[in-house]
């Protein structure tokens, strides 16, 4: 039986079987935040209880079980109290509006906030209707939504890769959302319809992966959000930090406010030419897919068809203006045209892949894209790789670059500075990045990971002033 069956208030809002969609994206999002940093982003946006919240109105765009909700409306209600505010049903209504569109933790959620409006003298058709407006069994992003509406957007928003979306959805939510944030990572539209939806003078309070800062998928919205904000918050915090259960990703605080008028660019004299308008072609490794079937040790290279192999470089083996002796070697299971070789030609590889099958064959670039078994991820071929080029770690405490002239293939750790149609010589590259030049600038450029590690990401190795 659901929290509310049996009371026609709530027929419209009775908890329905949760559709596949919703079980999906809660099995793979569902990571809640603590109540420590609930508060904190609270007190960082001003939506708290000495405030005059009567008529401010808070959103949140996908609210799980109620972790932020249910502070919020603490917090509005002993505002209210402070503001000798009656408790009037229209009132309190107008003030939350939450997301959720897993049906069973928008119950939870409200399972949460009944109890609370009955302490506080309210009716519970009067608690149930005011809940029934503050929490949505919904898809945030498919809701209209009026834009300059509400003076606070808090929340966590889900973080999944677009890629890995059910497909019919994903096509659902390109047919409906803008192209610049239909791409790369679910957050990002979350965080552009968060910033749409404030009114001017209006804070967002988000516990959210900071890449929308620097990956190429969110460069169009940084185009278009970035002018109409001030960023008056972004602190990294350990997983550890901000969830209740175990979390892969690295999160930040990000606060900002929205701005009266998007600020005039600031013009900046020309100091000289950027890494890539010099010519430099700046590129990442392979992604293989499965590292340990197609990279072996080098005293394992004769169970392999030598023509097979081409040293590999891992970020370890990369130093700061040198590199060691490759003690792997790579599969290169595609030939110098780009074809993808028959696999029955090379009974060797075909027996030492062949130990691996079963991880190769879970692979989605397998199961759903219909690959063969053996396929990495990237075409890996020696003659793609064979040239000279600067090596740079992805991610290092200290940012450090080192010259490549053995034709290794880099790990997709790694990136690859290369003079596709620069003028200047790698040689002469490489000693204007020496003596500490590159570690400075792109310790400046690039943002930090937790632990104090520099993302040496492509974006802000092509802006290094070289010229």
């Amino acid at each position: 039986m659901s929290l509310f069956e049996g009371d026609s208030a709530w027929s419209q809002n009775a908890t329905p079987r949760p559709d596949e969609h919703a079980a999906i994206l809660h099995a793979a999002c569902g990571i809640y935040t603590r109540p420590d940093i609930v508060d904190t982003i609270l007190d960082s946006v001003d939506w708290c209880p000495e405030k005059d919240l009567t008529d401010m109105r808070l959103l949140e765009p996908a609210c799980g079980d109620g972790a932020f909700v249910a502070r919020a409306a603490d917090r509005l209600l002993r505002s209210f109290i402070a503001k000798r505010r009656p408790f009037r049903r229209a009132d309190l209504a107008e003030r939350i509006r939450s997301y959720e569109i897993h049906p069973g933790e928008a119950a939870r959620a409200r399972g949460r906030l009944i109890p609370m409006l009955k302490g506080h003298g309210l009716s519970k058709s009067d608690a149930q209707a005011i809940v029934a407006e503050w929490v949505r069994t919904g898809d945030f992003l498919r809701d209209p939504l009026p834009a300059g509406h509400f003076t606070h957007v808090v929340g966590n928003p889900p973080y999944m890769r677009w890629s890995k979306l059910p497909a019919c959805l994903r096509a659902e939510y390109e047919q409906v959302l803008p192209a610049e944030t239909a791409r790369g990572d679910l957050f990002l539209p979350f965080l552009d319809r968060g910033i749409e939806a404030l009114k001017v003078g209006g804070y967002l309070g988000f516990l959210c992966t900071d890449r929308w800062k620097y990956m190429g998928f969110a460069e169009g919205f940084r185009a278009i959000r970035l002018p109409q904000v001030d960023i008056l918050q972004d602190r990294p915090i350990t997983p550890a930090e901000a969830y209740v259960e175990k979390a892969s990703t690295y999160p930040s605080i990000v606060v900002m406010r929205r701005r009266r008028a998007p600020k005039k660019p600031v013009r900046r004299a020309r100091k000289g030419l950027s890494l890539k308008q010099a010519g430099f072609e700046v590129r990442v490794g392979p992604a293989l897919g499965c590292t340990e079937a197609f990279v072996l040790p080098i005293d394992h290279a004769d169970e392999v068809e030598p023509e097979l192999l081409r040293p590999w470089l891992s970020p370890s083996d990369v130093q700061d203006g040198s590199i060691r002796d490759a003690s792997r070697v790579v599969i290169c299971m595609y030939d110098n045209q780009g074809k993808l070789r028959d696999i029955e030609r090379f009974p060797k590889t075909k027996a030492w892949l062949s130990r691996h099958r079963h991880k190769l064959e879970q692979r989605s670039v397998v199961r759903k894209h219909g690959a063969v078994w053996y396929r990495p991820i990237d075409k890996v071929s020696g003659e793609t790789w064979k040239g000279p080029k600067l090596l740079v770690p992805e991610l290092s405490k200290t940012p450090r670059l080192a010259f490549d002239t053995s034709g290794a293939v880099p790990a997709h750790g790694l990136y690859s500075i290369e003079a596709s149609d620069a003028d200047m010589e790698l040689a002469e590259l490489a000693a204007k990045l020496g003596d500490g030049y590159f570690a400075k600038e792109m310790s400046k450029l690039a943002p930090k990971a937790s632990g104090g590690y520099v993302r040496c990401y492509k974006r802000f190795i092509e802006m290094l002033v070289v010229a």
